[in-house]
């Protein structure tokens, strides 16, 4: 029965609403008062009242970072001027000692010299053909122009050359291209020039008369007779160059030039170059 009972009840209330405008028993009379509620049912527009203005809070209450105190500015140091100078016009200085090394043609070597005093240097030499010659010489340097740009000073080299063959069976070797013999003396004069930086080049001119004592000359021709005990050479050699300090104490050095040969058994004239580095020590 109960299958039933629900929708026959639900059919019974949709037709008791069917039927409500006839007055059924069902009927609820309408109120009144809504007779009298406006037709205009807009809503008023919302409003929104400005937000209030940010006041800037003064400075003395805003937090901040305390400040570093400033560095104070140092100067830099400026530079050591450089004046370790070894083929230049320029002396070491009382005391101050030199060292250079150099490879070239013809010849290779190494210098090294010592201040004695102001003005006056003390060193040795040893220069080589690549093996075929080997030459040891003292040096002394005296200067006797010292200004702010210009230097200049009288040098003097002397010493004795060993050869790997003799005279008689050498060809165009160290004896031809050096003009060097079994003892050699080399006075000249060096003039030099640099600029006012501590770092600037020296700038050099090296002018030397070398005079070459040849004790076992060779046989001149068939007909020549017998050489004489002792022959003496005159030759011119001229440098140019320059030493480019790149630290207080060391420079790069380069030369280059000739030599004037005066003995006919050597070469008339003879390019040579050079590079290396001088330092002190």
């Amino acid at each position: 029965m109960s299958s039933w009972f629900g929708p026959v009840a639900l059919a019974a209330t949709l037709a008791s609403f069917a039927a409500g405008g006839q007055g059924g028993p069902g009927d609820v009379a309408p109120d009144e008062s809504w007779a009298t509620f406006p037709e205009d049912r807009s809503f008023p527009e919302l409003f929104w009242p400005p937000p209030p203005p940010i006041e800037a809070a003064p400075l003395d209450a805003v937090p901040t970072r305390p400040r570093a105190a400033p560095r104070a500015l140092v100067a830099p140091e400026p530079e050591e001027f450089n004046a370790v100078s070894l083929v230049g016009a320029q002396t070491l200085g009382p005391n101050q000692r030199g060292f250079g090394a150099f490879l070239g043609f013809p010849l290779l070597g190494v210098r090294a010299s010592v201040g004695v005093f102001a003005g006056f240097d003390l060193g040795v030499v040893y220069e080589s053909y690549y093996g075929t010659m080997n030459e040891f010489r003292g040096a002394a340097r005296f200067q006797f122009l010292s200004g702010s740009n210009w230097t200049g000073a009288v040098v003097l080299e002397g010493g004795t050359a060993l050869f790997a063959e003799r005279a008689s069976l050498e060809d165009h070797a160290g004896r031809w291209l050096t003009g060097r013999r079994n003892y050699n003396l080399m006075p000249g004069g060096v003039l030099s020039y640099r600029g006012p930086a501590a770092r600037a080049a020296r700038l050099f001119l090296d002018v030397r008369y070398h005079l070459a004592f040849d004790t076992e000359p060779g046989h001149q021709g068939p007909l020549g007779g017998v050489p004489p005990a002792l022959v003496l050479g005159h030759n011119l050699p001229v440098r140019f160059g320059a030493e480019l300090p790149f630290s207080a104490r060391t420079s790069l050095a380069f030369s280059f030039g000739f030599d004037l040969h005066g003995r006919s058994e050597d070469s008339a004239f003879m390019p040579v170059c050079s590079v290396g580095l001088v330092s002190s020590f």
